[in-house]
């Protein structure tokens, strides 16, 4: 019911306040990501995604809190021709049970337990560029959320083309103040990694400062209407 669902949304956001699976980040204290450390975390993921069985073309489900590991998961798998099917963390579990029925991945990475241990496997080869792309769902504004998947994959030509385009250095820092799961923030999160690998480009990865503030809005607001829904409630028992 409406009171579990706004139970497992708490659970989350203490998550993403603290996510142990990156230390002491969590999403309130910057987390930096040089591409060579974050490469280090992707072949151990390509690794474990491997020894669990995962080969190309087969789909795994990252329904985590964001931080440094999940973006190593994700280049880990993509660099290995699998298929990440990455989602809202706080997705209401009717939805993310629709989800997983639809996009039946091989294996369901759900919490920052599971982000540790698949970059604590044992390190594999890569691809110099992804095998693919990630699999993103749409919102369901017009109906159920549909599963998209560009097709094309291991050419770096169009993202070295976007790089020119937009002006990047190898001293710039990127700051995604989005999530993770959407193909904006997530992609170009990803482009500034891959750069490392594909042009020998030193990115860094940089959460922004303003995500502190944003998410204490968040976490007072969600106070607000738990307090708001237990009035209702009583009211209508």
């Amino acid at each position: 019911g409406a009171a579990a669902d706004a139970d497992d949304a708490a659970a989350v956001l203490a998550a993403l306040v603290a996510c142990p699976s990156c230390g002491t980040h969590g999403a309130v204290t910057p987390e930096l990501i040089t591409s060579v450390d974050n490469l280090a975390r992707q072949r151990r993921a390509a690794g474990s995604l491997r020894q669990a069985g995962l080969r190309a073309g087969d789909r795994v489900a990252i329904l985590a809190p964001p931080c440094g590991h999940l973006l190593a998961v994700v280049l880990g798998a993509l660099r290995t021709g699998i298929i990440p099917v990455v989602g809202d963390p706080l997705m209401p579990p009717g939805e993310r049970t629709e989800l997983l029925a639809d996009a039946d991945p091989r294996l369901v990475v759900a919490s920052p337990s599971d982000l540790a241990a698949l970059v604590s496997g044992p390190p594999t080869d890569l691809a110099d560029v992804p095998l693919g792309r990630p699999m993103h769902y749409t919102s369901g504004t017009t109906g159920k959320p549909k599963g998209a998947l560009r097709p094309g994959a291991g050419d770096p030509g169009p993202i070295m083309g976007m790089v020119q385009l937009i002006g990047d250095t190898p001293d710039d820092v990127y700051i995604p103040t989005g999530p993770l799961y959407h193909s904006g923030p997530g992609g170009f999160m990803g482009i500034a990694q891959a750069l490392g690998q594909i042009a020998q480009y030193q990115a860094r990865v940089e959460a922004a400062p303003m995500v502190e503030q944003e998410l204490s809005s968040l976490v007072q607001d969600y106070e607000l209407e738990k307090a708001r829904y237990g009035e209702i409630s009583k009211q209508h028992q």
